[in-house]
């Protein structure tokens, strides 16, 4: 997140209608979790409060997901995210598991190529140095050949790093 985002957030916060939005949320976000309070099995109920508060919470959390376009349609997904509680609340934090590792993975990836590049100047500059005069040796030949397998091993990182 940008330091311009970050700041446009915080001066959201200072709207009244961003708060009214999420206390919407989370008040029908909570009438869903005690909806479903009210059809669990009467061998395995949970305090209400707990229902009612993963409720809100979770009815938050799609909010962040879904967006704000209808108010109808804000109501009702709140509603059915409380209903859904921890299970929404699981998906949730799956969801951000994932954006985190491909994060993660494209990161991975640009230190790859960047490795790649760095391998492939020091086989050039390498290679310049070997060319310089010098008495023949018959390890020239062999330096030559690793020099192409270094590349060739250089040139298949770079291909499966691109995928």
């Amino acid at each position: 997140m940008s330091s311009a985002d970050l700041l446009s957030t915080v001066v959201s916060f200072k709207d009244w209608a961003v708060w009214v939005l999420l206390g919407v949320v989370a008040a029908f976000g909570a009438l869903g979790g005690w909806a479903h309070q009210l059809v669990l099995p009467a061998d395995n109920k949970r305090p209400r409060p707990h229902s009612i508060v993963v409720g809100a919470v979770a009815a938050l959390g799609v909010l962040f997901v879904v967006g704000a376009e209808d108010p109808v349609k804000v109501v009702a997904v709140a509603v059915v995210a409380g209903y859904g509680g921890k299970s929404i609340l699981d998906a949730l934090e799956n969801r951000l598991k994932v954006v985190a590792a491909e994060k993660d993975r494209e990161k991975a990836q640009e230190q790859g190529l960047q490795a790649v590049a760095v391998g492939r100047e020091a086989i050039s500059f390498a290679q310049k140095l070997g060319e310089q005069p010098h008495e023949p040796y018959k390890a020239d030949q062999a330096a030559s050949e690793t020099w192409k397998g270094l590349v060739a091993q250089l040139d298949r990182l770079e291909n499966s790093l691109k995928k």
